[in-house]
């Protein structure tokens, strides 16, 4: 009688990269939009309204214009939120899953070709959500002895908040891309061996 083996489980690690960078991602949205997008609160609004091809996205928008920089605010306050919630890794599912009616959101307010990278974004953050759930439906067998459990994720968020905020200073002008990817990777490497040398319940 043949034995099968059993059915593979979902890896850890690569998601885990993936739910880090997802948030850093978002933490980079938060900062540029800070520094780049509330200045010109305004114009942006306008702009949006102007490529959006949903009717009811240019009435909203229009109306919106008046208060650019509030909903932009708003908007920073919310991808930082989903920043700090993914990078901490605390209720990941719903912070996926808000991140994903987020993307979605803003394909009908965006031109072409813009509009498309949201709906790669999209396909990607629902995978990612997809694996999310079957990981938590297949928790780990055993518990090995002597294994010390995983950080807490602060170190993550505290360093990624750091470094992207040290890379905007650092780097002005044309630069300042590059400086908050340095900032951030920086960041978030730090954050991690903080996280390893701290981990949750010890």
């Amino acid at each position: 009688m043949r034995v099968r083996p059993a059915g593979r489980r979902p890896s850890r690690t690569g998601d885990r990269l993936a739910v880090v960078l997802v948030g850093a991602g978002f933490a980079a949205a938060a900062v540029g939009n800070a520094v780049g997008t509330l200045p010109q609160a305004r114009p942006f609004l306008q702009w949006c309204r102007d490529a959006a091809w949903l009717p009811p996205y240019r009435w909203v928008l229009e109306r919106l214009v008046d208060v650019a920089p509030a909903v932009v605010v708003a908007v920073i306050a919310y991808q930082a939120a989903l920043a700090v919630m993914l990078l901490a890794r605390r209720r990941v599912d719903l912070a996926l899953a808000l991140a994903l009616i987020w993307v979605v959101g803003l394909i009908p307010a965006l031109a072409w070709p813009y509009w498309s990278v949201n709906v790669v974004l999209a396909v990607g953050l629902g995978f990612l959500r997809h694996r999310q759930r079957r990981i938590v439906a297949h928790p780990p067998r055993t518990a090995r002895t002597g294994v010390r459990p995983p950080g807490t994720g602060v170190g993550v968020a505290l360093g990624a908040g750091l470094g992207v905020s040290l890379g905007v200073l650092l780097a002005g002008g044309p630069g300042i891309a590059p400086g908050i990817a340095i900032g951030a990777a920086v960041g978030l490497v730090l954050g991690a061996v903080w996280d390893a040398r701290h981990p949750s319940g010890g």
